[in-house]
């Protein structure tokens, strides 16, 4: 037995969720049949004649017209700019896809070695559901489709302290891989599913985050941590979410060089009425969460343009400053953040060093809607669950509406 299945079989959460998936699979509400659908037809298609120069372009446009329109496989955006490299440069995108899938080496270690070369060769960086599409393609009971969102869902829930880097997507997809084979083992052994694969692993995993009865269950069952005060509790969508932000904030203040809560150099505010929290740095805006009741969850930070221009995935771009091009408050979805949280995070972290040498002679900038207790909740974890309990104490956020620090819109 490996330590994963033995987490499995021991977590009380898991096997509710699992009794629970028992009922659900091929029910009415269960609209997951189209992943079988549509690998199990690329399974047929994709492999035909291998891959080479010659044909590397028709491969990717059957890609292209197999990625379903709801509940897509990879980002149409990375398809798009396959095919192009395809077209210009077929021998690359062959050896890309054919170094994929030798399966005389390591996973890891061919994943890592093929996007490195493709990068080298056509300076593009594909991400890991890309790669995971190209494999599920070729044999799905072997390889899983890859949602960023529902690995790092089950990381979260279990307590695991994997993390992963833009230098590790071929570790990351290993352990995700395994991740899968281990839950599909844990249904069988249940008797949920007959003659599971990684599919159904993946299924599992994909119902447990995305289905609203999946997260009433993690919400209501062994899980009492999970429950937020307001704001929080709109501004991000679980417990698990919110702790997440905070800690990136942490990272945030340590990359700027912040040591204390009493610095003057920033602020962290609530503005009225926006279900948001922002971290500004002087007068400029750096970090801002916000949230719906309806499960709108956004994120913008401060990328280098050039970067973020390149993200078809970025929903809104902001100039720095009306005098600073260089660098883009930009704004993205929160699953699209997470599932590209390692790249993002590279081109974040290049942004605060500009930042930070940014008008290093300016005036510190005082906020009157400043939030200290949020900020001493960042720096100290016990301050943080008291707070995200039970909400703050004091008034502050009851202002008008924060003046626009961030580049104007």
């Amino acid at each position: 037995m490996t330590e994963l299945s033995s987490i499995l079989r021991n977590d009380p959460l898991i096997d509710i969720a699992a009794e629970e998936y028992r009922k659900f699979r091929g029910s009415e509400e269960w609209d997951e049949q189209y992943k079988w659908d549509s690998l199990s037809e690329l399974n047929k298609e994709f492999p035909v004649g291998g891959i080479n120069r010659e044909n590397v372009v028709e491969k990717v446009k059957l890609l292209q017209e197999m990625n379903p329109k709801q509940g897509s496989f990879v980002y149409w955006s990375e398809l798009t700019n396959l095919h192009r490299v395809a077209e210009e440069k077929p021998e690359v995108v062959a050896d890309f896809m054919n170094s994929l899938l030798n399966e005389r080496l390591p996973l890891a270690e061919r994943i890592n070695h093929a996007r490195a070369t493709i990068k080298e060769k056509s300076n593009e960086s594909f991400g890991t559901p890309l790669i995971g599409y190209i494999l599920a393609s070729w044999d799905r009971e072997k390889y899983p489709v890859y949602k960023d969102d529902i690995f790092q869902h089950f990381i979260d829930v279990l307590d695991l302290n994997w993390k992963f880097g833009k230098q590790k997507i071929g570790e990351k997809y290993e352990k995700y891989l395994e991740v899968c084979n281990a839950v599909a083992g844990f249904l069988g052994e249940k008797g949920i599913v007959e003659n599971p694969n990684v599919m159904d692993g993946q299924d599992f995993l994909y119902c447990i985050n995305y289905y609203e009865k999946f997260k009433e269950i993690q919400g209501t069952a062994m899980r009492g941590d999970s429950i937020m005060a307001e704001p929080f509790a709109t501004i991000f969508r679980d417990r698990k979410e919110a702790e997440w932000a905070f800690d990136l904030l942490k990272e945030t203040f340590e990359k700027l060089g912040i040591e204390s809560p009493d610095e003057k150099r920033f602020s962290v505010t609530l503005p009225k009425n926006e279900n948001a929290l922002h971290l500004n740095f002087r007068k400029w805006g750096i970090v801002w969460f916000s949230g719906t009741q309806k499960g709108d969850y956004k994120i913008k930070i401060i990328l280098p343009s050039k970067d973020a221009e390149s993200l078809a995935y970025a929903k809104k771009l902001e100039p720095f400053e009306k005098s600073n091009f260089t660098l883009a408050l930009t704004e993205f979805s929160r699953e699209d953040f997470r599932n590209h949280e390692a790249e993002l995070r590279e081109y974040f972290f290049d942004a605060l060093e500009k930042v930070k040498e940014f008008r290093k002679n300016i005036n510190d900038h005082s906020h009157s809607r400043h939030q200290p207790e949020i900020v001493e909740a960042i720096f100290d974890p016990e301050k943080r669950e008291k707070l995200l309990t039970e909400g703050l104490t004091n008034a502050a956020s009851e202002q008008p509406p924060e003046e626009e620090l961030a580049p104007p819109a």
